[in-house]
């Protein structure tokens, strides 16, 4: 059928770029059951004439039609037995059935077993678009068709781009599979490929076959950089693996696997790679996530992996940081009786030789932690407990710890027994609302391996009081793309003592980056080593203009924290700030231009240097057509990094021309005066085949640049997932390729 005569859940599925789309009449037959077996329906046979034997049965001859629910058979000539359910046709016939349409010759069918044999076809199988001819057709029982001398394809049948001929063809319609043998594939008749056994998938279902690879080239001698050919293997309905042969210039050959699996209680994923590095060790990493349901509110939680070196995700996966130790632990988490409970068991892997032990960070072995809370709904009291004990070690050898001493404090390790108690009244009403909270903190000690530097008891404990509170007012406005504006200011107060703790070691406390997201936060360290003193004021007010429909057009907001007292109590040493009584302000907007575009802004000005601190825009477009745009801007200190950063992001992925599309990722460096890594890529699609160009590059002086290509013969096999995954890291909101 021509495509703008196609139905709409086919027309949906096809693009208007293509010609049209094979579709089953049936489907629009009312005169059709399809959940009625063959068995039980009757056969109907229409003709011009009609003559009856006992013995022979039906003979029909003129426009001949013979029906059992949606098998059909046309013919000029028919005969049919109802004694021994057998029909034939001489000359010209047409056979249907569920999306199958055959023209031939010469058929016969047992209508009694549902099969039906054909000579010189042509057929087409109409929900998965494959097309062809064969000698000879024979369909079985069981809806498994067998040709001989065939030819196969999805392209258009006027003038195919790709067509696979075999000496043998089996369609298993019920698995989805198709199997050749002596198969050749042709590329505008010309033969590119020969394999004597061939399996591939004919609808949407997993199969085991070979993905199209990926090919990176590099532009300056055009040689091969990196080659990538993954073969998917579906081990069964609810577990695969994905093993893929890579190939990079500079390391050789290597290999990676990606096992997948989901059971009735658990499920995970596998991933590993490894490269040879030739007289030196080889290279490799992996990767094991599990989760496993021991119950309704039992879940087991798994996470190991372990890497070669500290460098492997530089050289191997375009990373930028050298890895120093990775996680290795179990977690099981349950309820007992309204107590949320995890039980933890903890290795870290040190992957970087040249870590000092000082760094080592604590693994725990093992842990539990509980917590419970009462009440604390709207208007109602509220009351929290929440308990763990730990043993924390850095698991050093003895060598290492004789190397450091036991003076120095680092291969202190023991328990810890931390709770903290919350109280708290939330008081909420329409125009607003105010939440107390008392909180109490403890931790205590039981150290091992101190020396001088610890003793082998610490206790401490810190209380906490935090009032959170809110108003909303709102107003109609008469604005064309807003009716209703709100104004929310909020005020955020949070006490804490200053009380020393520098008896206790670091376990597992850090400073908090601040950022804008800390600003109504209760904490200034991570896990329970540190309880930071603190008597601030965060006051803020956010403005928002709404539509009809509760949308949000625009919305204001500016924050500021006030430190009413200088903050002391530090990671390992007191230092007080006493100049410091205001955080940075921040600033930010949104809005929503259209369905399809959007603006933000952030603002952060620095009081102490009077200036900025630092500023990001960001402008996004998408549309439901895979259009995307995305234009950011950011300038301003790294406290990270440690230093100042003027960078600007372009990407979009665009199709145009109905069949094209185009995707780019531009990132340049104002300080470094050049392009980080970068991409820009071209995709064509047709309605049999699809190809995918993607250049790499990075400017620093001289170019270094690649590209990537990708290509695929639709129902042959499916991509792989490089120029995916680069894309993922690479442009913001990207989904997917443009055309599937």
């Amino acid at each position: 059928m021509e495509y703008d005569s196609l139905p709409k859940d086919i027309q949906s599925k096809t693009a208007p770029y293509c010609s049209g789309a094979f579709v089953d009449p049936s489907r629009f037959d009312d005169q059709v059951d399809l959940s009625i077996g063959y068995q039980h329906q009757p056969v109907v046979i229409r003709a011009q004439q009609l003559n009856y034997s006992p013995q022979s049965g039906y003979t029909a001859s003129g426009d001949v039609e013979v029906r059992q629910n949606s098998l059909r058979l046309f013919a000029g000539e028919a005969a049919y037995n109802p004694l021994t359910g057998l029909g034939n046709v001489n000359g010209q016939s047409t056979f249907r059935a569920e999306n199958l349409l055959v023209i031939g010759s010469d058929a016969q069918a047992d209508f009694g077993q549902s099969e039906i044999t054909i000579d010189n076809i042509r057929f087409v199988l109409h929900n998965t678009g494959y097309h062809g001819t064969a000698t000879t057709m024979y369909k079985d029982g069981n809806d498994v068709i067998y040709l001989r001398h065939a030819t196969l394809t999805r392209c258009a049948p006027d003038n195919p781009t790709w067509e696979v001929t075999a000496g043998k063809l089996k369609v298993n319609r019920a698995t989805g599979i198709a199997t050749t043998q002596n198969a050749v594939l042709k590329i505008r008749d010309v033969p590119v490929f020969y394999t004597p056994y061939f399996r591939f998938p004919i609808d949407g279902r997993r199969l085991t076959g070979l993905l199209s690879p990926t090919l990176e080239f590099s532009w300056s001698d055009f040689s091969l950089s990196e080659l990538a050919v993954p073969l998917y293997i579906n081990l069964a309905p609810n577990y695969d693996t994905t093993i893929t042969s890579r190939y990079l210039a500079e390391y050789g050959w290597g290999w990676s696997d990606e096992l997948r699996y989901l059971g009735r209680n658990n499920e995970g994923i596998f991933t590993g790679t490894w490269f040879a590095n030739g007289s030196k060790a080889d290279r490799w990493t992996y990767d094991w996530n599990n989760t496993t349901k021991l119950g309704d509110k039992t879940r087991l939680y798994l996470h190991y992996q372990d890497m070669s070196d500290a460098n492997y995700r530089i050289d191997f996966e375009n990373g930028s940081d050298e890895v120093d130790y990775l996680d290795q632990s179990a977690r099981l988490t349950t309820d007992l009786s309204g107590w949320d409970t995890t039980f933890k068991v903890q290795h870290w892997a040190i992957v970087n030789d040249d870590l000092a032990l000082k760094d080592y960070p604590y693994a725990v072995q093992p842990g539990i932690s509980t917590r419970k809370s009462w009440g604390g709904a709207a208007n109602q009291f509220g009351f929290g407990s929440g308990f763990a004990i730990n043993r924390f070690s850095r698991n050093l050898t003895d060598a290492e710890t004789n190397s450091v001493g036991l003076d120095s404090g680092i291969p202190v390790e023991g328990y810890r027994f931390n709770s903290q108690l919350n109280f708290n009244y939330p008081l909420e009403a329409s125009y607003g609302f105010f939440k107390p909270e008392l909180n109490v903190y403890h931790a205590s000690y039981q150290l091992e391996q101190t020396g001088s530097a610890w003793d082998k008891t610490v206790s401490n404990t810190v209380p906490q009081l935090v009032l959170d509170s809110g108003l909303k007012f709102s107003r109609p406005v008469n604005l064309k793309f807003a009716q209703r504006q709100t104004l929310e200011p909020r005020a955020y107060y949070v006490y804490t003592p200053y009380i020393s703790q520098y008896d206790a070691p670091l376990f597992d406390s850090e400073t908090i980056d601040f950022t804008q997201s800390r600003l109504y936060s209760n904490r200034r360290f991570s896990g329970s080593d540190r309880i930071g003193d603190m008597n601030r004021l965060t006051v803020g007010a956010k403005t928002r203009f709404l539509q009809q429909d509760n949308q949000e057009w625009v919305s204001l907001s500016l924050d500021q924290l006030f430190y009413l007292e200088p903050e002391k109590l530090q990671e390992e040493v007191d230092s007080t700030n006493k100049d410091q009584k205001l955080s940075q302000l921040y600033f930010g907007a949104n809005w929503q231009i259209s369905p399809a575009w959007h603006f933000a802004t952030e603002q952060v000005w620095d009081w102490d240097r009077n200036t900025r601190a630092w500023e990001a825009w960001h402008l996004r477009y998408r549309t439901q057509s895979a259009a995307l745009i995305n234009a950011d801007y950011y300038n301003g200190y790294n406290e990270t990094e440690e230093e100042n950063e003027e960078i600007a992001h372009f990407s979009f992925i665009m199709p145009f021309a109905q069949r094209w599309g185009i995707t780019t990722a531009l990132n340049y460096d104002f300080y470094a005066e050049g392009l980080d890594e970068s991409v820009v890529g071209i995709e064509y699609d047709s309605c049999c085949w699809n190809i995918r160009v993607l250049n790499k590059f990075a400017w620093e002086g001289n170019v270094k640049s690649s590209f990537l290509v990708e290509f695929e013969l639709k129902g042959l096999g499916g991509y792989g997932n490089n120029i995916d995954s680069l894309l993922r890291s690479k442009v913001t909101g990207y989904t997917g390729r443009i055309y599937e």
